[in-house]
This record gives structure tokens, sequence and C-alpha cells, in this order.
């Protein structure tokens, strides 16, 4: 049994509001409702389609085939992706919960991989993971700091925790030039020194632990279930008023994965999910083609014949969330790029076709997204030569 918390460190700031929030909410979860609701909308939009889409094509502007048909294909594949959304949401499950017994508890290890956060900010992420429930002798905390800071390696040195310094980037024996080779460095660390640990979690230096009983009901998850590996949870961050920009993502983490649940279809998030050893062994530890690790190391696991689950309990709170242009589109364009290159030259075989399908469906969400902007654009075009005719 735990002997309870470590004192937190010296400086570090409270928790944030939206992970206190998160703690004291708890690990509960509600049963799945509503499914009925989801498959009539799909029939309502399916229903919808079917009458929309020969009315399009007979009513095509035949003087201008240029913009015309473009413009067809592009409602057509917009048709095809939210016919593809209806089958994949068709389905949902929810895991029962199996909150692991006290005293049963496995070793874990926690890798926060760090590349010049503020100190303050890792500190605060290090102070919760110490501190939830989960026994201190059970728990070995690695700093991985690809920003090779003394700062760092001073704030910590009366911690719990070990200060690990991986090779330089694209230094020779290094597995990987960005977030994955930090990782498989200290993966490769715990390897030689703790070989025997059995779970592995992965945390942003920036994501605070959310539900207290995170690991307890994690792991207990990977206990019961020895195909079983890797569980994601939910991740939100600490955002403006109304989430202008989107970072907590209801539709993913509240419906989209629990669809890819029923389908064996869900992918680690990168923050909030613990792996098994061997799982990752299997699969070569964290894949290094892509340009994060996270989609296509679940990707590579699922192909192998292995489980994921997702676990709607808040695993991870961000401290920050981008919230201004720039950063927004450059994270989501990091997202939409990662995924097309996967999707367009990664092997999906051993995936089955509903696996499949969920994967298909990210790809088309991205396209969909480009059709928007192209159709939006030819429409413009269009209305511009009708003026111009008119005149």
């Amino acid at each position: 049994m735990s002997t309870g918390p470590p004192p937190p460190a010296p400086g570090v700031a409270a928790p944030s509001p939206i992970a206190q929030a998160a703690r004291g909410y708890g690990d509960d979860y509600p049963p799945l409702r509503g499914q009925w609701r989801i498959r009539a909308a799909g029939l309502l939009l399916v229903a919808t389609t079917l009458l929309y889409a020969p009315w399009m094509l007979a009513s095509l502007n035949g003087s201008a085939p240029w913009l015309a048909w473009p413009f067809a294909i592009a409602n057509l594949f917009s048709l095809a992706y939210g016919a593809l959304a209806v089958v994949n949401a068709w389905s949902r499950q929810v895991p029962a919960p199996r909150p692991l017994p006290y005293g049963d508890e496995p070793h874990v290890a926690v890798i926060v991989p760090t590349c010049g956060e503020p100190v303050p900010m890792i500190l605060r992420t290090l102070s919760s993971v110490l501190e939830q429930d989960w026994p201190a002798e059970r728990l070995t905390v690695v700093v991985s700091d690809d920003g090779h800071d003394g700062v760092l390696e001073a704030a910590v040195r009366d911690l719990p925790v070990i200060y690990h310094s991986p090779p330089d980037r694209f230094a020779p024996g290094r597995d990987g030039a960005a977030k994955a080779g930090n990782l498989n460095s200290a993966v490769a660390m715990l390897d030689a020194e703790h070989p025997d640990i059995p779970y592995i979690e992965t945390r942003d230096a920036y994501d605070e632990v959310g539900s207290n009983a995170f690991l307890r009901q994690v792991v207990g998850q990977l206990e019961a279930e020895a195909g079983l590996a890797f569980v994601q949870t939910v991740k939100q961050a600490q955002v403006s008023a109304g989430d202008p920009f989107n970072n907590w993502e209801p539709m993913f983490y509240r419906g989209q994965m629990l669809a890819r649940n029923a389908s064996n279809a869900v992918f680690p998030c990168g923050s909030g999910v613990v792996w098994r050893r061997t799982a990752l062994r299997e699969i070569g530890d964290f894949p290094t083609w892509n340009l994060v690790e996270d989609v296509q190391s679940g990707l590579e696991a699922l192909r192998r014949g292995w489980r994921g689950m997702y676990l709607p309990i808040v695993g991870a709170v961000g401290q920050h969330a981008p919230e201004d242009v720039p950063n927004f589109y450059k994270q989501r364009g990091t997202w939409a790029i990662d995924t097309v290159r996967l999707m367009v030259w990664c092997r999906l075989k051993g995936l089955n076709l509903r696996q499949r399908a969920q994967f298909w469906e990210m790809l088309a969400f991205y396209l969909n997204a480009l059709r928007r902007s192209c159709t939006s654009r030819a429409s413009r075009a269009h209305c511009s030569v009708r003026r111009r005719s008119s005149a």
C-alpha cells in the first residue's frame, strides 16, 4: 500500500482549475444511452442523401462543365463521407469499469518527454503524477529531456523521478528524431535498468493527471484482458470560456472514440495512455516514420491482432491549448498531414473491414475539409461568371 503522496515540489503552483474539476468529478462515467437517436439521425442523413444526389446531378449547369463537374464530384465525396460516418457510428461501446483492488498494483513506468517547456509547468505535471492514487513504490517516473535543460535537471533532483537525457536528435544510435526518438530512448533506458516493468504510460509535459484513479482504472483493464495493448482516456485542457478553438473535441472523445471501441479501432492520442510493454515491444516501440507516433503506434498494434480500448475518464488535462490562429493551424495541420501520410502509404494489412472503415473516415474528414475549400472557391467563380454574363 502507498504511504501517501510525497510533499509537493517547492515552487509548484496549484493544479489548474480544470484539473481540479476533473479530480473532483472522479472516475465515474455514464452508461451508453441514446444510441437510437444517433441511428435515427444517420438514417435521416442517408434518406436526404438519396433525395439530394439525383437532384444535384440533374441540375448541373451544362454551360459551365469545368465548374459543374468538379462541384458534383466534390459533393458526391462529401455525401459518401457522411454515409461512412453513419455506418461507423451505428454501434458504440462503453467498457465496464474494472478498478484494480488495493494491494494488487503492478509496477508502472511513466515517461514524461520534455523539450524546452517551462519548468514550473513540468513540475506541476510531475506533482500530479506522483500524488495520484497509486503506491509510490510501484511507480517509476522518467523525465526524458530532449532540451537538456540544466535548470530542469536541478529542479527534479529532489523528486522521486529519473532524469534522462536522450542522445541529440539525429545522433548515431538514436531511434527517431522527434518525440518518438525521445520516448524510445527512455524505453531503452527502462529496459536496461528496469526490465520487468509490465506497463508504460506516456504523458506530455504539460498534461496533468485528471482522475486521481487514472492508473487504477486503466491498469485494471489491462490486467483483466491479456490481449489489450493499450488504453486511451479523455484528454481535456485549460481553455477560454466556450472553448472557441474546440480543443476539448467533444464529438471525438464523447462519440467517435466510443464507436471505435465497438470496432476495435481505437488509437492512442499521445498522452493519458498506458501501454502493455509486450505489445509495445512487438511493434518495435514507438514508430519513427510518421510525423507523430501516436496514431501509427496504435495502428501497428491493431494490425498484429492486439486490441485497443478507450476508457471515458479524464486521464490528461493540458495546462494550455492552442488558442491563436497560427498555433491552432499548426497543430491541426500536423494532424491532417500525418493522417494522410499514414493512410496513403502505411500498410493496413491485418485490419478487418470495420477497422479499416474507421481509419478511412479519418482520411475522409481531412479531405472533406479540402473539398469544402475548393467547392467554396468554385461557387464564387461561378457567381462571378454569371455576373459578367449578365452585364
